[in-house]
């Protein structure tokens, strides 16, 4: 049995290349976790990706602050040297939805990505009568976060209305997860899937 936390998100998520500079080293980011940041709190929030060697990050919103994470929060694991790092990121009070969080890396190249901003924590449910289902799924307000068990190779299922143009944004987070995540359109045809390696969250970026 495994405890995981689903996390939902309808958002726009845009990597930009801030470096124009030839010959320049820059990061590349692919993951990130957690993948939301929330109006007045400080959240960890760790990079994963290629060339993640920084001297330095900035936010490009003055409302939002970052900064690298002590070191005993960073991860000790050899194989992740350049490839992740631990952000500490502060939102003050601000409307704005999303913030750019800029890496600068060691050669001096440049590379942001975007994070959205809600004003509240995200309404975490836990779920208790797992929808095994197909028919018959949970239903999802975006945002949101599931807390619940995975029992070996029972799927459990939830719905998620978006409008055309949204990005869904799925991640489901858990410890030694071998797991599939796969989002299916009303018909039950497959459009997006995320498995593989049980030390990472499982993700899933869609447009619908």
């Amino acid at each position: 049995m495994n405890r995981i936390i689903l996390t939902i998100l309808l958002f726009s998520l845009v990597m930009l290349n801030l470096s124009a500079c030839f010959g320049e080293t820059k990061p590349e980011v692919k993951d990130y976790f957690p993948i939301v940041l929330t109006v007045g709190q400080t959240t960890l929030v760790t990079v994963s990706g290629e060339n993640i060697v920084l001297k330095g990050v900035a936010s490009l919103d003055k409302s939002v602050s970052v900064k690298l994470a002590p070191a005993e929060k960073q991860s000790t694991d050899k194989k992740l040297d350049g490839k992740s790092i631990v952000l500490e990121i502060a939102v003050a009070k601000t409307e704005a939805k999303s913030v750019e969080i800029q890496l600068i890396h060691n050669d001096g190249g440049k590379r942001a990505f975007k994070m959205p901003i809600v004003p509240e924590a995200m309404p975490t449910t836990e779920v208790k009568q797992k929808p095994t289902q197909y028919d018959k799924p949970m239903p999802i307000t975006a945002p949101a976060s599931l807390v619940g068990n995975l029992d070996g190779d029972q799927p459990q299922f939830f719905a998620i209305n978006a409008k055309a143009g949204q990005t869904i944004h799925v991640q489901l987070y858990g410890n030694n997860l071998e797991s599939i995540l796969r989002l299916r359109e009303p018909n039950r045809v497959c459009i997006a899937m995320d498995a593989g390696d049980a030390k990472r969250p499982r993700r899933i970026q869609y447009k619908a």
